[in-house]
């Protein structure tokens, strides 16, 4: 047979921290790290917090201002927010108060729910303190996105090719219905 699957998926993708609250690693969080680094690189409201070093403390006063996971958000829906409503370092470098991190947690948190990346029981206070029980919960909401930003251009009405995957007598309308996940793997099969 010549459709042969030979890359299995489980039904749902597996996500780091799902099962167990303590499931991500410091090479988790470090390549979440990189990755921030690399697509924010450019944004000059994010700069002043980039690089993010991995290392624990690091990464989470990186990301309590709201601003780096606030432009992370708009990089996977540029209508997941109002940037103007962002707050925002002066022009001397004056840091952000409390509340205005607080605010800019809000709106981030409420993107990442909106563009279906949000995390329960997440809150702002958690974001901005970086508590024990809120880091687990901080990197699920970053893994949460940047698995989205990765995935979502992987559909088969932004890239017609993908028909070129249809089994016989399969549909086209059948591919559109599948996640990203399942033509991914549809994809490194036909491939093989």
């Amino acid at each position: 047979h010549l459709h042969q699957t030979v890359l299995e998926l489980p039904s749902s993708v597996a996500t780091p921290g799902a099962a167990d609250p303590d499931a991500f690693a410091d090479s988790e969080r470090a390549a979440l790290a990189r990755h921030l680094n690399w697509a924010l690189a450019s944004d000059e409201h994010a700069s002043a917090s980039l690089p993010i070093d991995p290392s624990c403390s690091a990464f989470f006063g990186a990301v309590a201002n709201g601003i780096v996971l606030s432009k992370y958000a708009l990089r996977v829906d540029s209508t997941a927010l109002d940037e103007r409503a962002l707050n925002l370092p002066g022009e001397r470098g004056q840091l952000l108060g409390r509340e205005d991190m607080l605010q800019n947690q809000s709106l981030c948190l409420n993107a990442a729910t909106a563009i279906g990346c949000g995390v329960p029981g997440l809150t702002p206070q958690q974001m901005v303190d970086a508590p024990p029980s809120g880091q687990q919960r901080a990197l699920q909401l970053v893994w949460n996105m940047v698995r989205s930003a990765l995935l979502n251009p992987i559909q088969a009405s932004k890239n017609p090719e993908i028909h070129g995957m249809l089994l016989a007598g399969e549909d086209p309308a059948s591919l559109a219905r599948y996640r990203p996940e399942k033509v991914l793997q549809r994809w490194v099969n036909h491939h093989i």
